[in-house]
C-alpha cells in the first residue's frame, strides 16, 4: 500500500516552498531572510523537517507549513522558548512514531547533512537557495517508492531510501536499476 496521495503532495509542497523561500505569506512579508539562515545552519534546516513531520501527524486543522513558519519566525533574531519548545515536542513525538514519518525524517537528515550512504561530493544545500525544484525530486521519488502496511509502517524502507539516494546522484551516477516513470512522477516542478 502507498502513503496517502494528499501526504505525498504535502511533502512535495513543503520541500518546494521551503527552498523556494515562499513557504508562508508571513515569511515572505518579513524582512527576515529565513532561507539564508537555514541554508547556513543545517541543524535549523533539519529542525524544520522535524517540525513539519510532527505537525503533519499531530496538529489538526492547521497546515503543517504554518507551524514550520511559526517555528522559523521565532528564530528571527534569536532562538526563544517557543521555538525550543516546538522543536522539543517535535523530537519527542517523532521519536515515538512508527509510521512512514520516521523514514521521512531519516531521508531529511541525509538530505540536510549530505550523510547519504553514498553522499555527494559537493555541498548542494547552498545551491538550493530559491530553487525548490531541485529539492523536490528526491522526496517525490521517495514518496512514490515507499510502501506501508495497514498501520502505516514502512515495508520497504531500504529500497525507498536507496532509490532516493540514487536520485540525488542521478546527474553524476546512473542508478543500479533504471528509474521507471512512476518513480519519477512529481506533482510540483
Amino acid at each position: 500500500m502507498k502513503i496517502p496521495e494528499e501526504t505525498k503532495l504535502d511533502i512535495q509542497r513543503f520541500v518546494y516552498f521551503l527552498f523556494k523561500g515562499t513557504m508562508d505569506p508571513r515569511l515572505i512579508a518579513s524582512e527576515f531572510d529565513y532561507l539564508d539562515k537555514l541554508l547556513e545552519n543545517k541543524d535549523l534546516l533539519y529542525n524544520c523537517f522535524e517540525v513539519f513531520a510532527y505537525a503533519s501527524q499531530k496538529v489538526n486543522n492547521i497546515r503543517p507549513a504554518h507551524i514550520v513558519a511559526d517555528y522559523i519566525l521565532t528564530l528571527h533574531g534569536q532562538v526563544n522558548n517557543n521555538s525550543l519548545e516546538t522543536i522539543n515536542k517535535a523530537r519527542l513525538f517523532n521519536k515515538e512514531s512508527v509510521s512512514y514519518w520516521t523514514d521521512f525524517l531519516l531521508l531529511a537528515k541525509w538530505f540536510c547533512y549530505n550523510s547519504f550512504p553514498d553522499p555527494l561530493k559537493e555541498d548542494y544545500i547552498k545551491g538550493l537557495n530559491g530553487c525548490g525544484t531541485d529539492a523536490v525530486p528526491i522526496f517525490a521519488l521517495w514518496t512514490n517508492v515507499v510502501e506501508v502496511d495497514e498501520h502505516f509502517r514502512v515495508t520497504n524502507s531500504d529500497k525507498a531510501l536507496k532509490r532516493a539516494n540514487e536520485r540525488i546522484k542521478w546527474r553524476d551516477n546512473a542508478p543500479t536499476v533504471k528509474f521507471e516513470e512512476w518513480e519519477l512522477e512529481q506533482e510540483i516542478y
